[in-house]
């Protein structure tokens, strides 16, 4: 190869200057972000939000490029923008001084926190561990709390989050999301204690995300914590999980669920609500004055009929109610909300269509979701093909005389999801007797759509022909092995 020929030096990027491996890295910081809405000046390139990413993923920045080396982890310490993420792995060695750098490293900017617990095994023998090391977290972060934006505990034992009540003893106004997760419900003893609680230090804060035993603190220490939170009306999102007290607490509850209703009910009507893998104490009694939870969603999941039955009675209003592995015992068509729509999941109880049965002919509710619930049956939709004797139609809608209404008058969407007690007969003889009314009800029913999915559903060749067979006016069908999708529209 003559010399003119020879291939172009490449340059190891050990060697390549300090100068640019900061352009590089800033090209990084880049593609992570995301335009933030409305119009940003070409000059000011840091004017975006982070895009996600899973800060557990091994390509997260800055924490992947930083553990590279020394040099790297120095030179991207000159640009704050940088290290706003601030990811602490409780189960990683040094985690604490790691989290002192990256809060140093950060100022003066605003920035967001994930306190995390990467393996699910990891202090399974001594939840005291982790806890400690939480403790010394979060005393490193509180120098820096008054410029975080989002603080996230995901971890696994609620034991090892902060007591709220307590442990903030500044304002942080700039926090707009706290979120508190756990895999277990576990906790120390005397996690709960007499320290003398902080002034309220969240007045901003959008997302709240807590476990009930931080719930039942804040209660027990700090109630006008509470009313603060409601009455500013700035909270969007509530989410309370993991409580089931001790036999002693049963004994002597210091929260009964109903004597929170009141404050919860000053929220924001466009809020959501929710409940998972709790068990409190609570009473069927609805609010007084004609008070009542009405939210644009209410989730409740893994929780005992009894409490979904004394949530549900004081609801009148929400525009989406999911309730998932909890059973509908005990419920009356007296309890019901109004609502938009409705999703049922994995509830396993087998007497699930019984209560459907009573539940659903008075139900005002638009469109359905049932998803692997096993109880639920054909009987189920042979009700919703019927009509029903004691609902009538007002004079203004009643263009016939006749004043009769079907079962679960409003339905105009069912989804059925991997449910196998279902039928396609029984799918198709809902439609034959739901359909005529529907068509002749325009002013009711702007449409109507069945979409079914999974579950061994196999049409017979004589079934598949009849959906075939079904005129453009009686909607569009859409029948393959495992599914079935009709569509109407008025």
């Amino acid at each position: 190869m003559l010399p003119s020929q020879a291939c172009p030096t490449v340059t190891p990027i050990a060697d390549l200057p300090n100068e640019v491996l900061l352009l590089i890295f800033k090209y990084l910081y880049m593609k992570h972000r995301k335009s933030k809405p409305g119009k940003v000046r070409p000059e000011a390139c840091y004017e975006t939000d982070w895009d996600y990413q899973n800060p557990q993923s091994p390509s997260f920045f800055p924490n992947a490029q930083a553990q590279v080396s020394k040099r790297w982890r120095s030179i991207m310490s000159l640009c704050p923008a940088f290290w706003t993420r601030v990811v602490i792995f409780l189960d990683s060695p040094g985690c604490v001084p790691f989290a002192h750098v990256q809060l140093q490293s950060s100022e003066p900017l605003p920035m967001t926190i994930f306190v995390i617990t990467r393996n699910p095994n990891s202090f399974s023998d001594s939840p005291e561990k982790e806890s400690e090391l939480a403790s010394h977290v979060i005393n490193t972060i509180l120098p820096h709390l008054h410029r975080c934006t989002a603080l996230e505990f995901d971890v696994n034992f609620s034991s090892s989050f902060p007591r709220l009540a307590t442990d903030f003893g500044d304002v942080a106004l700039t926090l707009e999301r706290l979120s508190l997760r756990s895999s277990s419900a576990r906790r120390l003893p005397g996690f709960i204690d007499g320290r003398t609680p902080s002034i309220f230090p969240f007045p901003l804060v959008r997302y709240l995300e807590i476990d009930g035993w931080n719930l039942v603190d804040i209660w027990t220490s700090a109630k006008w914590w509470l009313e603060e939170l409601t009455e500013l009306r700035v909270l969007q999102e509530l989410y309370i999980s993991h409580y089931h007290p001790d036999p002693d607490e049963n004994e002597n509850p210091r929260l009964i669920l109903n004597d929170i209703f009141p404050l919860l009910a000053k929220l924001d009507p466009g809020s959501l609500l929710s409940f998972t893998n709790v068990n409190f104490q609570s009473t069927y009694q609805r609010m007084a004055n004609g008070a009542s939870l009405d939210f644009e969603a209410i989730q409740l999941s893994g929780i005992p009929s009894t409490l979904l039955k004394n949530i549900m009675c004081n609801v009148r209003h929400v525009r989406y109610l999911s309730i998932t592995d909890s059973s509908l015992d005990g419920l009356q068509p007296s309890d019901l909300p109004l609502s938009y729509e409705l999703e049922l999941q994995d509830i396993t109880d087998p007497y699930l269509s019984d209560q459907l049965l009573q539940l659903l002919p008075l139900w005002v509710v638009s469109e359905i979701t049932v998803s692997r619930c096993p109880g639920l049956n054909d009987s189920v939709l042979n009700m919703l093909g019927r009509m029903n004797h004691d609902v009538r139609l007002s004079d203004d809608d009643d263009d016939d005389g006749d004043g009769e209404r079907l079962n679960c008058p409003d339905l105009c969407a069912l989804a059925i999801k991997d449910c196998s007690g279902v039928s396609v007969s029984a799918l198709r003889s809902m439609v034959q007797q739901r359909m005529p009314f529907v068509v002749e009800h325009p002013w009711i029913f702007d449409y109507f759509t069945l979409d079914v999915q999974g579950g061994g559903l196999i049409p017979s060749q004589k079934e598949m022909e009849w959906f075939e067979s079904q005129s453009a006016d009686d909607g569009e069908w859409d029948v393959s092995d495992g599914s079935i999708l009709f569509e109407w529209t008025g």
